[in-house]
């Protein structure tokens, strides 16, 4: 993986007395930095305190298959394994996030594809977002489940997209300056056109823990929880919007 392609946005702020500040940004020539081993995924990367060294952590994923790279600075990373999650949700996943607590635990939000059986097209996918944590740096995982799923009668079987057919996915993270609530944007692929596109959901980082079915996506100038659906034929329930 290629960062930054050659160049750097930079971000310029003047701060006059009692001036509010209004950013600008230029781009600039920036060496080139490439990442080991194949990356189909966002580099979620942490610095943290390894035996008395600092560290840089990135988690990477390949083809559903999450790996972790560390090293002293962003341009002497190296592979290290590929990562355990206990228990394995199934299918893909690609941990496209990390919030590292106070305490030193990693959370790790990621995108998970399921075959998509459900149209008979089991070469196509169905999205979903779930949520790991891990108490050695990224190492080994314990899943914490699937927070987020597509609406009921969303997905779009028939659809000439040859690698999705509904779900949400392809997410990012933010945690607010004060710690109090998780925000994830989140890419819709619903089969209704108005529903298409990124959305805003929240948690309350309190929930971090136990995240399953306390979502709330924003919608409508509100935030509306999560929906418990459910499940058919024996499957266990599910949290959708």
């Amino acid at each position: 993986m290629t960062f930054a392609a050659g160049w750097c946005l930079t971000a310029l702020v003047s701060l006059g007395a009692q001036q509010i500040a209004v950013p600008t940004a230029r781009v600039v020539r920036a060496p080139r930095l490439v990442l080991p081993g194949e990356i189909d995924s966002n580099s979620p990367m942490s610095w943290d305190l390894v035996e008395g060294t600092w560290t840089l952590s990135a988690m990477v994923s390949w083809a559903g298959i999450p790996a972790l790279l560390s090293g002293p600075g962003l341009d002497r990373m190296e592979r290290r394994d590929s990562v355990t999650i206990t228990p394995h949700p199934g299918h893909g996943i690609w941990i496209e996030a990390v919030i590292a607590d106070d305490g030193g635990a990693w959370y790790g939000y990621y995108h998970h594809e399921v075959a998509g059986d459900v149209c008979g097209a089991p070469l196509q996918s169905i999205l979903q977002i779930g949520s790991a944590r891990s108490f050695d740096h990224g190492r080994t995982w314990q899943d914490l489940g699937i927070m987020l799923e597509g609406p009921p009668g969303s997905v779009a079987c028939g659809t000439n997209n040859r690698y999705v057919a509904g779900g949400v996915g392809d997410l990012s993270v933010m945690l607010d300056p004060g710690h109090q609530d998780l925000f994830l944007f989140v890419s819709q692929y619903s089969r209704d056109r108005s529903a298409q596109g990124v959305a805003v959901a929240r948690m309350a980082w309190a929930d971090r823990d136990a995240p399953v079915g306390r979502v709330a996506m924003w919608r409508d100038g509100a935030w509306l929880p999560a929906q418990r659906v459910a499940g058919a034929d024996g499957e266990p329930e599910r949290w959708a919007y």
